[in-house]
Order: C-alpha cells, then sequence, then structure tokens
C-alpha cells in the first residue's frame, strides 16, 4: 500500500467494520507516517513491517489502546526514534500494554531510546512481559526498562552504540534466558542479582560484559560464550574461577588466543557436556572433568584433536566412555575410541577418514557387536580404497533396520549384486543414499530384466536424493515408498519382472519423483496396483499417467513442471481427496464427467496451466470439494461465466488476473458460503469493499502481494477475525 499515509482508528467505522479483529498485519507502507490509535479491544497480535516513515504512533488517552495485544512485532522502521509511545501531551502513562507477553524490535536504525515509564513507579508499562527481543538498533544507547516483572526471556542483538547497561534487582526478578550479542561498545555493565538466570549466552562483546554477567548469575546451568574481545589466557583462567558449580553445559567458541581448559574448571562438578569449537591454539582438556561429561563435542581444533582421537592418544583413557563424541574423528583415524562409544541403537561416523589398515577396522567392528545396531549413519566417508572400506562395513551389520548414506562420494555401488546383499542385509527397512555424487548404481552387477522378487525381501522404504551420476535404479520388489531427487542423469527406473517371480512393483504405496529431468516416460515393467501417494515434480518426459498403474487407491496427488503431460486420466479416481496440477502448460481441460466423478475430493488447486480452460466442464466441479487454490489458466477469470461450485466450498484462493479492478468483476465466483478467501497478485485491484457483501459467513480475508484500499463497512460486521494487507 504505497500511497497509504494516514491510520486513524478514531472513528466508529472501525470498530464497526472489525469488531472481533485478532491479527494485523501492516507490511511495506512506506509513504504510513501517521498512526492515531484510539483503543482496538479484540486485536491480540500486531505485526507492523516496512513502515519507512513512520516515527511512531500518537495516543490520545492515557489509557491503553491495545488492551488485550498479546504479541508485537515492529521489523524495519527506521525512522522510529523511540518506544514505547507517548501521549499526545507528552505525558508518560500507566500500563498501555497490560497484557503484552511478547515484543519484537528488529532493523530500526534511528531507535535510540528504550525506556518505558510510568506516572506510578510501582506499576510497569508492560506488567505481562515475558519475551523481550531487540536487534539490529546500531544507535540505541539509553536501554533502561524500570520495571519488567515477569520477563523470562531477554535478547539483545546488533546493539552497536550501547555503552552502558545497569540493571536493578528488581528489574528482572524472574529473568531465565538472557542473550547479549554483538554489541562491542557495552563497556559498562553494573548487574546485581539474577536469582532465576539459567541460560546465559554472551557472544561478540566484551570481557567486561561476561564477568559483570557472570558474578551476577549465580545459579545458571549453561554458559556460551563466543569471541569475547579482550579476553586473554590469563583473564580466561582468572575468570573460570567465576563459573557457577552449578554450570552443566558449558560452549567456548572462536577463541583464537586459548591454548588451555586445564586450570579454572576443576569445581565445575556438575558439568555433563562440553562444546569447544574454533579453538586453533587449544591443546590441553581439564583431565579432572572428562571422566563426568556426557558429551564432549570439539571442532575446528585441530591440536587438540589430534592429541584426542584414537586408541594410545593422550585424552583417550579419560574419553573412551563419553555416549556422544561428535567431530573428534574428522582428522583422526576410526579406531577403537569409536566402537567404545557404540550403543545398541545407534551408530552415527561423521567425517570418518580410515587408514589403511581398513581390515582390522572392520574385524573391530564384529568385535564390538555392530551386527546388533538398530540404525546405521554414515557420513562422508573416504578412504583410499574406495569401495573395499564400504563392502567390509555391509558385511557386518545384518541386524540393520535402517541405513542413511550421506556425502560419501567414494561409493560407486552400493552392493556387489543384489543376491549378495539379500544375504548380510537380512533386516533392512529403511535405505536412503544422499549426495553420493559418484553413485552409478545400486548393484555393480545388474540387470533390471534379472532383478530377483525375493532379494532384499524386508526392504519397505527406498530413498535416493542428489546423486548425480546415478543412471539407473533397480527397485527391489518389496519396497512400499520410492523417493528419488535431483539425479539429473537417471534415464531408467524399473521392477522385478514376472518372469522372474517379480509382480512390477505391486506393493508400492507412496511414489515421489523430483526433478529427474532425463529419466524416460515410464517406468519399466511396472504395473502398481496400491499407490496411495503420487508426488510428480520436474519429470519432463512424462506424457500420460496410465503408465504408473491403477489408482483405486490414491488419495493424494501432485503434479508440478510436467510439460509433456497432455490430458489427466478419465479413471476412476473412489478415494482421491487431495489434487495438485501446477505448471503443467499441455494439460488439456477437464470435462465435466471428470468433474463429477472426483466424489470424494476435498482440495483441488490447478495454476499456471495455459492451457485448461474451465469452459471445457462447463461451470461443474467435484460434489464434495471444500478448497480451491485456482488462476493464470487459458482465460482471465472474468471471462469464465457461471459456476456451479457446491455447497461444501467454504475456502477460496485466487492468483494472479492483471484485469481485475474489484470484486465485482468476480462475482460469479464469490459464493456465500465462502469462509476463507484468499488473494493473490490483483495488480489492479483498487478496492475489495464493492461486490463482497453477500459473503455473511466470510470469517478470514487475505490479500497478497497488491495494492488495495482497506474495506469499509460493507463488509459484514461480527465474522471477519484476521484481515492481511500485504505486499511482496
Amino acid at each position: 500500500m504505497e500511497g497509504w499515509e494516514v491510520w486513524s482508528t478514531n472513528n466508529e467505522v472501525f470498530d464497526a467494520v472489525f469488531p472481533c479483529l485478532r491479527e494485523l498485519n501492516i507490511e511495506n507502507c512506506p509513504q504510513l507516517i501517521e498512526v492515531s490509535l484510539k483503543p482496538l479491544l479484540s486485536v491480540e497480535i500486531l505485526m507492523l513491517r516496512g513502515m519507512r516513515g513512520w516515527k511512531g504512533w500518537s495516543i490520545n488517552m492515557e489509557v491503553s489502546v491495545l488492551p488485550y495485544l498479546r504479541k508485537l512485532h515492529i521489523d524495519n522502521c527506521p525512522e522510529l526514534i523511540k518506544f514505547p509511545p507517548e501521549t499526545s501531551n507528552n505525558e508518560v502513562f500507566d500500563a498501555v500494554f497490560p497484557c503484552l507477553k511478547e515484543l519484537y524490535i528488529n532493523r530500526c536504525p534511528q531507535l535510540i531510546e528504550f525506556s518505558p515509564k510510568t506516572t506510578n513507579s510501582e506499576v510497569s508499562v508492560f506488567p505481562s512481559l515475558r519475551e523481550l527481543h531487540i536487534s539490529f538498533c546500531p544507535k540505541l544507547i539509553e536501554f533502561s526498562p524500570e520495571k519488567l516483572p515477569k520477563l523470562e526471556i531477554l535478547r539483545l542483538e546488533d546493539m552497536l552504540g550501547w555503552k552502558i547497561w545497569s540493571t536493578k534487582d528488581a528489574v528482572f526478578p524472574r529473568l531465565r534466558e538472557l542473550y547479549i550479542n554483538s554489541c562491542p561498545q557495552l563497556v559498562e555493565v553494573s548487574a546485581e542479582a539474577l536469582p532465576l538466570l539459567r541460560l546465559l549466552e554472551i557472544s561478540f562483546c566484551d570481557h567486561v560484559v561476561l564477568r559483570s554477567l557472570v558474578q551476577a548469575a549465580l545459579s545458571i546451568t549453561m554458559l556460551g560464550i563466543v569471541y569475547i574481545s579482550g579476553l586473554t589466557y590469563e583473564k580466561f583462567c582468572e575468570l573460570s574461577h567465576l563459573f557457577p558449580s552449578s554450570l552443566s553445559i558449558l560452549k567456548i567458541v572462536n577463541f583464537d588466543k586459548l591454548g588451555s581448559l586445564s586450570m579454572g574448571l576443576q569445581h565445575l562438578t556438575s558439568l555433563q557436556h562440553l562444546t569447544i569449537k574454533r579453538c586453533p591454539k587449544m591443546k590441553h582438556l581439564p583431565k579432572q572433568l572428562l571422566p563426568k561429561l556426557l558429551s564432549l563435542k570439539i571442532k575446528d581444533c585441530p591440536k587438540l584433536t589430534k592429541r584426542s582421537g584414537g586408541r594410545g592418544s593422550h585424552y583417550y583413557p579419560l574419553i573412551s566412555h563419553i555416549p556422544n563424541i561428535r567431530d573428534m574423528i574428522k582428522e583422526s583415524d576410526l579406531q577403537e575410541m569409536r566402537y567404545k562409544t557404540l550403543c545398541d541403537f545407534e551408530l552415527n561416523i561423521v567425517y570418518a577418514s580410515l587408514n589403511p589398515k581398513e581390515d582390522d577396522t572392520i574385524q573391530e567392528w564384529r568385535k564390538q557387536g555392530v551386527v546388533k545396531l538398530g540404525f546405521l549413519q554414515i557420513q562422508h566417508l573416504t578412504s583410499i580404497h574406495k569401495n573395499k572400506v564400504w563392502r567390509g562395513v555391509i558385511e557386518h551389520i545384518g541386524a540393520v533396520e535402517e541405513v542413511s548414506i550421506w556425502n560419501c562420494n567414494e561409493i560407486r555401488y552400493l552392493w556387489e549384486s543384489e543376491e549378495e546383499a539379500s544375504k548380510v542385509l537380512v533386516n533392512i527397512k529403511k535405505l536412503k543414499v544422499m549426495f553420493c555424487s559418484n553413485l552409478v548404481s545400486l548393484g555393480e552387477k545388474e540387470e533390471e530384466d534379472n532383478f530377483g522378487s525375493s532379494l532384499l525381501s524386508s526392504l519397505r522404504l527406498f530413498c535416493v536424493y542428489g546423486c548425480d551420476k546415478m543412471e539407473r535404479c533397480c527397485c527391489p520388489n518389496s519396497i512400499e515408498s520410492l523417493h528419488i531427487e535431483r539425479c539429473s542423469s537417471l534415464t531408467h527406473v524399473s521392477f522385478p519382472t514376472s518372469a522372474t517371480g517379480g509382480d512390477g512393483g505391486q506393493k508400492l504405496k507412496s511414489l515421489d519423483i523430483w526433478d529427474c529431468s532425463k529419466l524416460m516416460e515410464k517406468i519399466n515393467n511396472s504395473s502398481t496396483g496400491v499407490l496411495e501417494r503420487i508426488y510428480i515434480s520436474g519429470w519432463t518426459n512424462l506424457k500420460s499417467l496410465m503408465q504408473l498403474g491403477n489408482f483405486i487407491y490414491l488419495t493424494w496427488l501432485h503434479l508440478d513442471n510436467c510439460p509433456s503431460l497432455e490430458s489427466f486420466p478419465d479413471i476412476p479416481l473412489p478415494v482421491l481427496t487431495y489434487l495438485r496440477i501446477e505448471k503443467c502448460e499441455r494439460m488439456e481441460s477437464f470435462s465435466a464427467h471428470q468433474m463429477s466423478n472426483l466424489t470424494s475430493l476435498k482440495e483441488l488447486i490447478i495454476i499456471n496451466c495455459a492451457n485448461i480452460d474451465t469452459s471445457g466442464h462447463g461451470g461443474v466441479w467435484p460434489p464434495n470439494l471444500c478448497s480451491l487454490e485456482i488462476g493464470r489458466l487459458k482465460k482471465p477469470m472474468s471471462e469464465w461465466g457461471p459456476q456451479s461450485f457446491p455447497s461444501s466450498l467454504v475456502h477460496l484462493s485466487l492468483h494472479d488476473e492483471a484485469d481485475v479492478k474489484n470484486f465485482r468483476q468476480l462475482s460469479h465466483l464469490l459464493f456465500p458460503s465462502l469462509t476463507k478467501l484468499r488473494i493473490y497478485n490483483f495488480e489492479e485491484l483498487e478496492s475489495v469493499s464493492m461486490g463482497v457483501q453477500h459473503l455473511t459467513s466470510l470469517q478470514h480475508l487475505i490479500i497478497w502481494g497488491i495494492i488495495v484500499e482497506p474495506p469499509d463497512n460493507v463488509i459484514p460486521p461480527l465474522y471477519v477475525e484476521g484481515i492481511v494487507f500485504w505486499k511482496d
């Protein structure tokens, strides 16, 4: 709403139009500079974004104008100077936001003051506030709330001009979480006790801030410190003695000069989780603490990693018991340290690089009982012997039910043949292979006509994602869910044939194929009969859905960006409840017979299909349709003619009409039964007041990406719960 300059609720019209308005969003209104409010009794959520000329609102009464407001967001308002607002005579006021629980102020570069004050020192402007977030306000120099009795979460970020902060015991009596990030000028902090504070996170601030707040937070259990300027090794040792013994979680990140944690942490008897990241000089850990840890995470600490990995390492006796060790093997050998951390149900290998002694490694897996695992996830597996390592792994995970392989670029085949794989993967139910750039196919010896139906009989879900060199996918006969996505070289997908005892994927219930541009127009040997869900996107060569099989059980169908698909099958779809067709430029129009036969369809979406003409089905729609989203078809909506919408239709979404200026031109589409109406990108729409008088059941009106004037009092009162004016 680029031309909107003044907004006032000081009239009876607003109350008559929106007596039950609960949520109000105003976005990207750069010319709106004057906001004058009188009480809005029903509003609970208020969002103000992109009001570039707004300097704040004026209040004409010394009472709350938003008595039931629970959430307030102010974002990208560069002229806002002060918050909270003042009364029209510049007097302070009492409890303007009595019910406000969440307040977010973001990207207000001219905001210089946040100092809510009242005439009565015993009364708070925000008596119910529980969360306060202020970020990207570089000129804010005064942050001095007098009383926030119920505040639990405080987050202050990117306040580049903030220099002094003084707190009193009564200001934050219930504060539990405190985050201060990127406040480099804050060098004077006078903090009294924060008795209930449990989480303290300080990043990119001066060491004075850390010292002052640690001294005030005597009961914290979680402490995170990230790049504290001026914090030398000597100062850290001195400061660490102040850490409360109640700490159970400690995170230390981005300290170039910190070489040791050996001293100063011995008193942390409750510490269970320790994280150290990006400390390039770190070499020593506190030995007294390590036996008590449940979790140890070390990343980008090369000197420490070398002392912590594998049997015989400096810290091995102290860390081998820890259930959760992450990233410590990134630059080390995968040896007994990792085996000792195995649990009975899950093995997670991250960034594993095996040395030439893989055979010894594999034998250790056998000794440590890897065959008992229920879940195996391997990421970034590399080895000088490539497939040999993976083949060795697969031989010893017979009880595994779920295997996930990520970013293992040395693997070209998962197994030599499916017959061999079926001898070891006897219990596998889920197999996911993602971003393995050199994977060519599942089996090295793979011929689709000889693919046996009884092999890998336990496999139910198979997912392949982002394997660019995979050319063919011969699927086991037992799978119920197949997901193939972003495999740019894939040309063939097939199931076992009847000649080898297969049934062409008769057990398949869910099929997802996304962005496989070279995939041939059909799935070979397929005769799927129990499909319940189909999601197809970017299958360039698909010409007909009929080749996918029988759709008698199909309940959910999504077709997107299939440029060769010419028609929708004229077959019974007795249980189909959801249908979406988008960017199918050759798709022909439905017939009246097809529409009327979709007796179970509840939700229909047809968008951006230039060849579909609604006149083809004569205004006939599925008899039990509840939700319709439509637009960008062959003819503009104003030329569609009368439509026979069923009385069950309550949600309507309309997209992209360039010639519609008011709703009178769409009267043939707006039925009285509608409870929700969405309008997207009607560039010439000038008013939403005309043409909607008969929508007596309307509860939600959403207008997105267009410029309109707010509706006046012709919209029926008492029913409109939410209205959004949105400009992209």
